[in-house]
């Protein structure tokens, strides 16, 4: 009898265990490798500087073994210390550190936005208390920084003592201020403090009058002081609760806070008037802050004119005044500032006037006819450029400037009209349609010192090459059919020359003048000298790589309207063998001269903005 087989529960394969996920290590261990990725790298380093220079240099490559064992173990405690320090403390630890370094970057960094008087990297302007107690009706404020500490009277005290005679221009501005019986430095300076302020203050009649401000660093010195001005014994009064003291000579004088304030009784009055509150001053003025807005904070001089001071002081004065209206225009301006700032190569000025648009577009300035530009061409030119003229998109510039001209005086546009009629009959030329048009980009106008005389270089960049080849060309047939070689002593010569594989085209007109001229890569050099071209295509050396350049050309780090520079240096060795150092001034500060290396000269011109910079160097 069989009996059935027992069936046995089968057995179940068993699966493999599941690994447990992986989790990404905590953040504070990557940061850990990393430290120690940096460790191991620097002590590694080092460890094979050592070994390279342990076979050559013997002795001097156990310091580097050395210091790298030093690294790795420094690195591996401050790794432990950090790492097996709480969570907690690793966060205020990193939280103090970060508030640290900011204090840090705030106070040694020149951060923006950041107050002077928190930050040590910025230097605070210097104050202008005096401001305060002038009235708002001024027609002109100077302001002068005297603070001893200040950077910008320092830097213009050493530059001041770089010029031997420079006490003689000291005492000449005291002349021009009406107080040239004193010697600034016996008769003011043992007393001044930081601030000397002048202002011309409108009289009743609307003449001006002046009024000084001198912060008093010694009383008693300052009263002698006032007395030998005042030539006499003082009477004193009272003004507004004020105490002023009056002299035979006419002087007032009052204690005005730190100020000694001197000038005629009506000026002194109307600045206690001021100072009591009972008149509006100066600093109040809304269109004065506008335009002193402008000017550099830090700056050792500053001044200010206002609408009717420009046109009481300024408007229609011969000399300098009038110079000044073309880098301001008295017409359109509603006021101008003006800043001297101190470089340790050089003084720069800064000119800025406010314009009333609809005055300014009514009869625009002179320099409303040029366009913005940023100067590159000063590497064209001769590294001795006597000066130099960069404007932009001359023929734009040329026929604005013509019409402004026939509006001034009628007739300019009609004498151009004659001469390019003339050019079209004799040389098939049309100036106005063939050659201004091709002048769209920049221009430069340079004369450089030659042989026998100094040459002059044009150069245009952004020109068409093709048609700027053929207006030059067939301006030369009009050009020498206007010389006689009875007066020239010479028939004229063509040549064409190769400079750097650029042909250059000459035309000998006289000993003195060999015209020249190239066009390549979209420029165009014209030059009374062959050395012109052969400059602006490559020379060695250029002008823009020279110091007195660079430091001049200081005024143009932005967009402007026209930038000029002159050699100060050359244009004085050139003109003295011509009669210079017999004229009696220049004999007088030659020395003084010779320390000046270049002035650079640049104007903007916008809308309701017109500013000038100068710097000059001295060295």
């Amino acid at each position: 009898m069989r009996f059935p087989r027992p069936r046995l529960p089968r057995r179940r394969r068993r699966s493999a265990p599941e690994e447990p996920p992986r989790r990404r290590p905590p953040r504070f261990v990557r940061i850990r490798d990393l430290f120690e990725d940096v460790r191991h790298a620097v002590a590694r380093t080092l460890r094979r500087v050592g070994r390279s220079l342990r076979g050559a240099l013997g002795l001097i490559a156990i310091p580097f073994l050395a210091i790298g064992r030093l690294v790795r173990r420094i690195g591996h405690a401050g790794s432990d210390f950090w790492f097996r320090r709480s969570l907690s403390f690793r966060r205020r630890t990193a939280l103090v550190a970060l508030v640290l370094i900011a204090y840090a970057v705030v106070r040694f960094v020149a951060v923006p936005g950041v107050p002077c008087s928190i930050s040590a990297a910025k230097e605070c302007p210097p104050s202008d208390d005096a401001i305060a107690l002038v009235p708002d009706d001024a027609y002109a404020y100077v302001h002068v920084n005297l603070a001893g500490g200040s950077s910008q009277f320092r830097t213009a005290r050493d530059l001041a003592g770089v010029l031997p005679d420079f006490d003689a221009v000291e005492q000449g501005t005291l002349q021009l201020a009406g107080l040239g019986d004193l010697s600034a430095r016996a008769d003011i300076a043992p007393w001044i403090g930081d601030e000397a302020a002048y202002a011309d203050i409108p009289s009743a009649a609307g003449r001006p009058r002046p009024l000084f401000l001198l912060s008093v660093a010694d009383q008693s010195a300052a009263k002698h002081f006032a007395a030998k001005l005042g030539g006499g014994s003082r009477r004193s009064s009272t003004f507004d609760g004020v105490e002023t003291d009056s002299y035979p000579s006419g002087l007032t004088t009052a204690e005005l806070g730190e100020f000694l304030v001197l000038g005629r009784r009506s000026t002194v009055d109307a600045a206690v008037a001021v100072s009591t509150g009972k008149a509006h001053s100066l600093e109040g003025s809304a269109t004065a802050d506008t335009i002193r807005g402008k000017l550099p904070d830090n700056r050792f001089a500053d001044a200010y004119v206002s609408a009717s001071g420009i046109s009481r002081l300024l408007a229609r004065r011969p000399g300098l005044p009038s110079q000044l209206d073309t880098f301001t225009d008295y017409s359109a301006s509603r006021g101008i500032a003006a800043a001297v700032v101190a470089h340790d190569d050089g003084f720069e000025l800064q000119i800025d006037s406010l314009l009333d648009p609809g005055r300014a577009k009514a009869d625009p300035p002179f320099f409303a006819a040029f366009n913005g530009f940023t100067p590159s061409l000063a590497g064209e030119l001769a590294p001795d450029t006597l000066a130099y003229l960069g404007i932009a998109d001359p023929s734009a510039t040329v026929n604005r400037l013509l019409q402004e001209a026939d509006a001034a005086v009628p007739g300019v546009s009609a004498a151009f009209n004659r001469f390019n009629a003339d050019l079209r009959r004799v040389g098939k030329v049309d100036l106005a349609h063939d050659v201004l048009p091709l002048l769209g980009g920049e221009a430069a106008v340079a004369i450089a010192p030659g042989r026998p005389v100094p040459y002059l270089t044009l150069i245009f960049n952004g020109v068409d090459e093709s048609k700027a080849r053929d207006a030059v060309a067939r301006l030369q047939a009009p050009i020498i059919s206007s010389l006689n070689p009875g007066q020239t002593g010479q028939v004229p010569i063509f040549k064409t020359r190769k400079v750097e594989d650029i042909t250059t085209y000459n035309v000998s007109l006289s000993p003195s003048l060999n015209l020249s001229y190239a066009v390549w890569d979209g420029k165009l050099a014209i030059s009374s000298n062959p050395a012109g071209v052969r400059d602006a295509i490559g020379g060695d050396t250029h002008l823009a790589g020279q110091q007195s350049y660079q430091s001049a050309a200081t005024v143009a780090s932005g967009s402007v309207s026209a930038l000029v520079f002159l050699n100060l240096e050359g244009l004085v060795k050139l003109a003295e063998p011509n009669g210079l150092s017999s004229i009696a001034p220049y004999a007088a500060f030659k020395t003084d001269i010779a320390k000046l290396r270049s002035l650079g000269l640049s104007v903007s011109s916008g809308e309701d903005t017109l500013q000038t910079k100068i710097f000059l160097n001295v060295e």
